[in-house]
């Protein structure tokens, strides 16, 4: 529950159990329940408002990765292609080489590619990859 309008769709139960998860976090006593439905839904709203950043609800990876691509160092490192070689033989990417050499699937690839950023050369069944 992290907006305005989860809460106006989550049963009473649900902000019932939501206030007790998070009122400690604020100073708040639990409850059992709320007078009423208006009140349930205040209180948790203020709640919310109350929370420290790291209590409330996070954004959804989605969110986050489009974030990050505003960062141009980031976007810079991602917008790379780098090919790679393989005993010599130059491919455009990871991915090709794979598939060239019948390795594994995209996400066996990506995998090693993503270590195979972090040292610059690696080993895989006897063959040796570099990035180029």
């Amino acid at each position: 529950m992290n907006t305005i309008s989860k809460i106006a769709t989550a049963t009473t139960a649900e902000l019932v159990n939501f206030f007790n998860a998070n009122c400690e976090k604020v100073g708040k006593a639990p409850v059992k329940r709320f007078a009423d439905r208006k009140t349930a839904e205040k209180r948790v709203a203020a709640l919310m408002a109350e929370l420290p950043v790291e209590a409330k609800a996070t954004r959804t990876a989605a969110e986050g990765i489009r974030e990050s691509w505003k960062n141009p160092e980031v976007a810079a490192k991602r917008m790379t292609r780098n090919g790679c070689t393989v005993n010599g033989t130059e491919f455009p990417s990871v991915w090709a080489a794979f598939q060239a050499l019948n390795l594994g699937n995209a996400n066996a690839a990506i995998k090693f590619r993503m270590a195979l950023k972090k040292e610059g050369k690696k080993e895989l069944n006897g063959l040796n990859f570099s990035l180029i």
